[in-house]
């Protein structure tokens, strides 16, 4: 290497390499808000089947058995229970969505931000690349040049 020529030394290394590490430590809690959607879905799934069960059972009933009337208004009023349980799951679940959307839209955000400094650093070295390329060719035109001369 001559005195002209310079290794590439990006100014914004530390940047990316932060950006990076943001960008990996975002991942884990995109992955829980993952998992508490998928637990909460798997909650609200198992009341929703409990209900129609029960529902289907009372149609059942219904077609040609009767049934006391204590016992028709306990299932009706376990069935409102469940109702309400079901609502307040699917809160909690919509709850679980908008706290995993906010988190993929951090993440993101953060996977942005390293690609564009990524990309950035790609077009520095490609200038810096052409810049020395340039700076070896107008050695080596001096150094023909040179030796041309008497």
């Amino acid at each position: 290497m001559s005195g002209r020529e310079r290794t590439f030394a990006y100014r914004l290394e530390r940047l990316l390499a932060l950006r990076g590490a943001e960008r990996d430590s975002l991942r884990a809690p995109v992955t829980a808000a993952a998992q508490e959607v998928e637990r909460r879905e798997r909650e609200l799934e198992t009341i929703a089947g409990g209900i129609r069960r029960i529902e289907s059972g009372l149609r059942a009933v219904r077609g040609g058995e009767r049934i006391a009337v204590d016992e028709q208004l306990r299932l009706q009023a376990y069935l409102k229970r469940e109702r309400r349980l079901e609502q307040a799951k699917r809160d909690e679940l919509d709850a679980a969505l908008r706290t995993l959307t906010r988190a993929v839209g951090e993440l993101q955000a953060k996977h942005r931000d390293a690609r564009a400094l990524e990309s950035h650093k790609e077009r520095s070295r490609r200038r810096h690349d052409d810049a020395q390329a340039r700076v070896a060719i107008r050695a080596a035109d001096d150094a023909w040049l040179a030796r041309k001369k008497p």
